[in-house]
């Protein structure tokens, strides 16, 4: 096995389990009952520092002032538009463009510190959530060991196996394997509260999952010409 070979299976290793983790979303969020805002406050809180946390362990000084320099150039966002139906709808569509977009911009600037980045994106996050949410001050020491869970886990450590990930694969095959997220999110919930997915939900993930094996056994077979 060349080391190319080595490079882009380890790749694919870490978007699979980028994926596993942001798929225990459904999970963590049938066991917090306050609004979005609050839960994504929280979350980003959470999530920014485990990466940062990660930064400061794996690359000491130097991570520090990757997130010193990203701050520098961060932008206060606020306001909020009416809510409708189709919002989630809506956002999972930003979503899917936002995932492509970033994994193309993370394999285009390999030297950028994207993980302080994304350290930065939360903490951001937590800021435009603040003035929004409802129940801030109001959630238990229970409540932020499930948020804390929730940072860590779905959002710090998917972030950062997809974004290290992400640098040894094709932006076209990183945003597919991504993808598992979905058919995985049903297994946590039908694992934690026993909810079966319906038969849709399970076809659909059946054929996200067949996509994603079969390119991942044709970019093995075609080897490096392929990448």
């Amino acid at each position: 096995m060349t080391d190319t070979d080595a490079q882009h299976r380890k790749g694919i290793a870490l978007v699979v389990a980028a994926a596993a983790a942001w798929s225990t979303a459904p999970f963590f969020t049938r066991l917090l009952h306050f609004d979005s805002w609050t839960i994504l406050f929280w979350r980003g809180l959470f999530g920014g520092g485990a990466i940062a946390l990660f930064l400061v362990v794996t690359q000491g000084r130097g991570g520090v002032r990757d997130l010193v320099a990203l701050a520098g150039v961060a932008i206060t966002v606020s306001g909020a538009e009416g809510i409708t139906d189709y919002r989630g709808i809506g956002l999972a569509c930003v979503m899917v463009l936002a995932i492509s977009l970033m994994t193309v911009v993370i394999r285009r600037h390999k030297g950028t510190p994207m993980i302080a980045a994304a350290a930065l994106s939360n903490f951001l996050g937590s800021a435009v959530s603040l003035p929004l949410g409802l129940g801030i001050g109001a959630v238990t020491g229970a409540d932020l060991g499930v948020l804390a869970m929730f940072g860590a886990c779905q959002v710090g450590l998917g972030l950062t196996l997809f974004t290290v990930g992400s640098r040894l694969l094709p932006s076209a095959q990183a945003s597919l394997i991504a993808t598992l997220e979905t058919p995985l999110m049903p297994f946590w919930v039908w694992l934690a509260f026993a909810e079966v997915p319906s038969l849709r939900a399970l076809i659909g993930g059946a054929l996200v999952m067949g996509a994603v094996v079969a390119d991942i056994v044709v970019s093995q077979r075609n080897g490096p010409a392929r990448r």
